[in-house]
């Protein structure tokens, strides 16, 4: 993992990580014999038999044969199912409506939302709103509604449309210990379709000053192109997608940054700390019943690594939604078996193994899973509750005291919102508290580790971490957004990239080693036009303590960031 200060910045802080990274730490040792150790370092190096290369291909194909008559069947009908770009999907004013009880709870827990869902939301829209929230409403829909004519260009006939709005981007960052550098880019959205597909696609190219104090954010990546007058740095980014629907479903196909989950500093089965993933997604809506599943490939260094995850969620009651969410990660062959998003992957793994593995299955596993649900309850007249859970593995065999095993492996989120709080207006109240136990996410085989190109897929932290926040802001007027935020991780020395080793402790523990302790304060201001343009200022007073888990270090100063996203 790659920790900025130490314990590293949540997405919701900062927007990514630093490209540098520090050598791993290794746990210490001295329950374990050194035979064991080499033993588990054996293990943690496995890769899967090579395929034959014919096979591969006939696998790939017949995949995508069987996926091309499911989009030929589901394009007859396509309607607005690109998605929106994530920069003003209206998250923030969407769930103030789900607080206040305008929309269903459900609206807000996935992301990102297609332009029809977008449309369909707004669109249900009732009840007594301020002036803040009826402008910001009436913003999202006009751009959910207009489609292409609210395009810089758009262009439309013989039954085919096509729309472009770039975006500029600026960034400036002032970091404590990392120094100052800047990044100015172009963002162009391109999208359009006709009756029977719709495509979405964006890309951003920019160049940086000071590439190595600059926070990459988890989509965007560093490029050097050599010339005769000097290097010259730059970031790149690259997403997009084509779509599909038939009635309440929808099928995307291409690199998308999906999300599940209610928590504002990262989810715990999918959240956002990762690059966007190639792969399909599918989406069903029809009454109180919402599904989503996501089979991507994670590509890593020599291996072939995939997910397959999916979402199931019913609205109980108008004020109650209860989800439960599975994923596997697998190495290896392409499986049919976990791209059927209709599955059970708690049951169908161990079937793989069985089926194609036989008595190699524990030196070759079929696959790591997880599951897990999740509960949002609308409270009272503008508050919501949710809570999250997953579990990684759990061993039931000792009864009451398994909870404790080193292999129970678990991660739990609760989180309370509200809005207008003491009878303010426009201002809305957040506290959300994480925990990650001390060998979740990890693996011993690193092919099945769940993380996406070292970085959990998970939470931000990885294992043996906490984390709590406390965040207010207040709207000042359509345009003019204040907040403060306090938040402190506190992270154990169990890395993701390093399983227990053979011969440890038998019972994980609370943070374990020596814990690196980061307490942020930070006050922002954002003046925007809603889908035009946005405008922020943020700056936090940082104070780590026991730095790279040293006992007694300290470190502490002020990070300043400043952005700017604009419609040209």
């Amino acid at each position: 993992m790659a920790y900025r200060q130490g314990c590293r910045l949540s997405r919701a802080e900062a927007t990514g990580r630093s490209s540098r990274r520090p050598a791993s730490r290794r746990p210490h040792m001295d329950a374990a014999p050194r035979a064991a150790a080499n033993r588990a370092e054996m293990a943690s190096s496995w890769r899967p038999r090579a395929e034959p290369p014919v096979l591969r291909a006939r696998r790939h194909s017949v995949s995508l044969a069987a996926l091309a008559a499911v989009l030929v069947f589901l394009g007859r009908a396509a309607y607005s199912y690109e998605n929106i770009p994530t920069a003003f999907d209206g998250r923030d004013t969407l769930m103030r409506l789900a607080a206040r009880g305008v929309i269903s709870v459900d609206t807000v827990i996935s992301s990102p939302l297609t332009r029809g869902h977008l449309a369909d939301a707004t669109r249900l829209a009732r009840g007594s709103l301020s002036d803040v929230e009826a402008t910001h409403l009436a913003a999202y829909r006009a751009y959910a509604d207009a489609a292409y004519a609210d395009a810089v260009f758009h262009h439309s006939g013989d039954g085919f449309s096509l729309a472009f709005d770039p975006r500029l981007q600026f960034e400036a960052q002032r970091l404590a210990d990392g120094g100052a550098a800047t990044a100015t880019s172009v963002r162009p959205v391109a999208y359009g379709g006709g009756s029977a597909f719709r495509f979405y696609t964006q890309f951003e190219w920019g160049v940086v000053s000071n590439p190595s104090a600059y926070r990459f954010p988890p989509d965007k990546f560093p490029l050097r192109q050599r010339s005769i007058t000097g290097d010259l740095e730059q970031l790149s980014m690259a997403q997009g997608h084509v779509a599909f629907g038939s009635g309440p479903m929808v099928v995307q196909l291409g690199k998308m940054p999906v999300r599940w989950g209610m928590g504002s500093r990262g989810s715990l089965l999918l959240s956002d700390n990762t690059d966007a993933k190639d792969g399909v997604r599918l989406l069903v809506r029809t009454g109180p019943f919402r599904f989503e599943s996501l089979s991507a490939d994670m590509p890593q260094a020599g291996v072939e690594k995939y997910i397959s995850a999916h979402r199931l969620s019913v609205r109980v009651h108008p004020r109650l939604v209860v989800g439960v969410h599975e994923a596997v990660v697998y190495s290896g062959a392409l499986r049919l078996n976990y791209l059927n998003p209709f599955n059970l992957y708690l049951l169908a793994v161990p079937i793989v193994e069985r089926q194609t593995l036989g008595e190699d299955r524990e030196e070759f596993p079929g696959g790591n899973t997880l599951f897990g649900g999740d509960v949002t309850w609308r409270v009272g007249a503008a508050s919501l509750l949710y809570m999250d859970a997953v579990i990684d593995d759990y061993q039931p065999q000792e009864g009451a005291r398994s909870f404790r095993n080193w292999d129970s492996k678990f991660a739990t989120q609760i989180g309370a919102y509200t809005i207008d709080p003491f009878g303010l207006s426009d201002a809305s109240l957040r506290a959300e508290y994480t925990f990650v136990n001390q060998y979740a996410y990890t693996h011993e085989f690193d092919a099945l580790r769940y993380t996406l190109a070292g970085e959990p897929l998970g939470f931000f932290t990885g294992p043996d971490a906490d984390d709590m926040s406390l965040k207010a802001e207040k709207w000042l007027s359509p345009w003019v957004r204040v907040g403060a935020t306090a938040a402190q991780t506190r992270k154990g020395e169990q890395d993701i990239a390093e399983p227990r080793l053979r011969g440890g402790p038998q019972r994980w523990t609370f943070l374990s080693g020596v814990e690196e302790v980061r307490r942020a304060i930070g006050l922002g201001v954002r003046v925007t036009e809603v889908t035009r343009w946005t405008a922020d200022i943020n700056a936090a007073y940082v104070r780590l303590t026991n730095v790279d888990h040293v006992d007694g270090a300290m470190r502490d100063g002020i990070d300043i960031v400043i952005r700017g996203s604009f419609r040209i």
